[in-house]
C-alpha cells in the first residue's frame, strides 16, 4: 500500500497550445517579456552554477528498475542582465534587469552519441519510456541554510522516510496535483508547492537541454543584488517520474526519483551574494516540452 498523502492546491497555470522547438528556450512574450536571444546570452555566462549526480535509468533500453550511474542535473544563475521589455499594459518599451535560473539534465555519456540519446535496437521503432518532471518551491523556513552543502540527495533537509514516501506518492498520484505524504509534513512545511511541471520530457532532452527556467525581474539594477542572493541561496527539489507504456500508451510501471540542486559555485569574477537577502520579485517559471508548454506565474 502506498503511503497516505494529501493533495495541495495547484498554482496558477497557463497552458500554451503551440509547443516550442526542442533545444530552444520558449517565452510567452506578453508575460515573461524577455526574448530568447537575450536569455541564451545571459545563461551562457552564468554567475553561479551547480552540478549534482542524480538517480537515473537506462532510457536507451527496455524499461528497468535498475539505476545506472552517470546522470547529472545542473543549475545555472545569471544576474544583472538587461532586457528591453514590452510593457504589458500600454505596449511601451521598458528596460528592466533580470536574474535568470536554468535547470537541465544530462544522461550518462554511455547513452549519448553525437550529443543525442541512442536507442537500442528493440526501441528504435518507438521508445516505451515516458518521463515527467516537477520543480518544487517555497519549502519551510530554514531549509536554505540546512541545504547549504546538500549533495543532490536532499538528505540534508528531508528525512529518509520523507524521500521514500514522497517518491512513492508521485508514482501513486493520478496527476491531479502535487502530493505530500504524512512523513514530509514537518520537512516540507505548509507553504510549498509545485511551481513548474513537464508532463512529457522527450528522451532527446537529456543531453543538457534546458528543461526549466526562471526569470526574476526588477526595474533597478541594484535590486538584482537581492534577486541574485535569493537565486544562489535557494535549493530546488526536482521530482522525475519514469514510466513504461505498452502499445496502447497505457502506463505499466513507474519509478520516481528526487534530486535537489543549488547554484552554490560562484564563477570567477562574480560577486559573493549576501546570504541574508530576501525579496518578493515578479517571478516567471517556464517549462518546455516537445508536446506542450506550461507557464507558471507567481505574481
Amino acid at each position: 500500500m502506498y503511503p497516505q498523502h494529501r493533495h495541495l492546491p495547484s498554482l496558477l497555470a497557463l497552458s500554451l497550445l503551440t509547443p516550442p522547438a526542442l533545444g530552444t528556450f520558449f517565452f510567452d512574450y506578453l508575460r515573461a517579456n524577455i526574448d530568447s536571444a537575450t536569455w541564451d546570452a545571459a545563461l551562457s555566462t552564468p554567475n553561479a552554477t551547480g552540478t549534482y549526480p542524480m538517480p537515473g535509468f537506462n532510457i536507451s533500453g527496455a524499461f528497468s528498475d535498475a539505476e545506472i550511474p552517470g546522470w547529472m542535473m545542473s543549475i545555472r544563475v545569471s544576474t544583472n542582465r538587461e532586457s528591453h521589455l514590452q510593457n504589458r499594459d500600454d505596449d511601451s518599451n521598458d528596460s528592466r534587469y533580470f536574474t535568470g535560473t536554468s535547470i537541465s539534465v544530462r544522461a550518462p555519456d554511455a547513452l549519448l552519441r553525437d550529443n543525442q540519446v541512442v536507442l537500442s535496437e528493440d526501441l528504435q521503432g518507438g521508445s516505451s519510456w515516458k518521463v515527467r518532471a516537477y520543480v518544487v518551491d517555497s519549502i519551510r523556513d530554514g531549509v536554505d541554510e540546512e541545504a547549504r552543502d546538500d549533495d543532490g540527495s536532499c538528505a540534508s533537509f528531508l528525512s529518509p522516510a520523507c524521500i521514500n514516501d514522497w517518491q512513492a506518492a508521485y508514482v501513486a498520484s493520478d496527476d491531479s496535483g502535487p502530493v505530500e505524504p504524512e512523513a514530509c509534513t514537518r520537512d516540507l512545511g505548509d507553504g510549498w508547492g509545485v511551481w513548474a511541471t513537464l508532463d512529457y520530457v522527450p528522451l532527446s532532452a537529456f543531453n543538457g537541454t534546458e528543461l526549466f527556467a526562471r526569470a526574476d525581474t526588477e526595474e533597478e539594477l541594484d535590486d538584482n543584488d537581492e534577486l541574485y542572493a535569493d537565486a544562489v541561496r535557494d535549493i530546488w527539489p526536482v521530482m522525475m517520474v519514469y514510466s513504461s507504456t505498452d502499445a496502447n500508451n497505457v502506463t505499466r510501471r513507474e519509478q520516481a526519483r528526487l534530486t535537489c540542486v543549488r547554484a552554490r559555485n560562484i564563477t570567477d569574477g562574480s560577486a559573493q551574494p549576501d546570504a541574508a537577502a530576501s525579496t518578493m520579485p515578479s517571478t516567471f517559471w517556464l517549462a518546455l516540452g516537445a508536446l506542450g508548454t506550461s507557464v507558471f506565474l507567481g505574481l
